[in-house]
């Protein structure tokens, strides 16, 4: 998972299946990023962007605290 972004709602981070999600794939990955992000006690919003649609756009990169 990469979080690059930040946006108007909050980080945002990207999980890079090399152009590949099967079904099984994608439910078990959602349920193992939903159940860490609990864990933590993150309270996160879990989405798909439209297909085609660029979220990063106008929104600053991530530079890590030094």
């Amino acid at each position: 998972m990469h979080i690059d972004y930040f946006t108007s709602h909050g980080p945002l981070a990207y999980l890079d299946t090399k152009g590949e999600l099967p079904r099984a794939m994608g439910e078990t990955m959602l349920r193992v990023v939903v159940d860490e992000l609990e864990a933590q006690g993150v309270t996160a919003l879990v989405t798909t962007p439209p297909l085609g649609a660029d979220l990063t756009d106008g929104t600053p990169e991530w530079e890590p605290a030094r």
